[in-house]
């Protein structure tokens, strides 16, 4: 992979990528309570993380969505809550470390999207028992049927694997 240069130009698109993908992120709990349409299902964090992945200016910049986005989501809407944030920013990054990890190994981007997801959610739900457990009890631990995330998953992976090879990015 070769290495860019940011120029100003750069940042500055960069900036405008990152603010319109967290003014995204922002505005769904809205719009999800204001329809009464279970938004979460689709993973938009993830949706959003990923394309900060393929339009921002490096890797970096997805890994600093992964931990933000659930952040500043919470701290402009407070949802999702603060512990359940924090679990979404370890598993969007987990997700990312996986999918960086794999794609160098096996070059075939749907699998390792594919695989990097399911893996970082087995993640999540491990810590998210963890938190249950001990700290909160009343939370269920699966929000959305398991069957709605594997296809969920295997959308967002075809998406993904689609617009990253027709950019040539992976």
């Amino acid at each position: 992979m070769s290495t860019k240069i940011l120029t100003y130009k750069n940042i500055i698109q960069l900036a405008a990528i990152d603010i319109l993908l967290v003014a995204i992120s922002c505005m769904l709990p809205v719009l999800a309570h204001s329809t009464s349409f279970p938004l979460y299902f689709f993973d938009p964090m993830r949706i959003v993380v990923l394309a900060g992945l393929l339009w921002g200016a490096s890797r970096k910049n997805a890994f600093l969505l992964a931990v933000a986005v659930p952040l500043l989501t919470f701290w402009v809407t407070g949802h999702p809550m603060l512990p359940k944030g924090l679990l979404i920013a370890a598993e969007l990054t987990v997700n990312l470390l996986l999918f960086v990890w794999l794609e160098r190994r096996m070059r075939h981007v749907f699998f390792c999207m594919l695989l990097s997801i399911l893996l970082s959610k087995a993640v999540y739900y491990l810590l998210k028992w963890a938190l249950i457990s001990t700290l909160l009890p009343a939370q269920p631990l699966v929000g959305a049927s398991l069957g709605v995330q594997l296809v969920v998953a295997v959308a967002i992976s075809l998406c993904f694997a689609f617009v990253a090879v027709r950019q040539k990015k992976y």
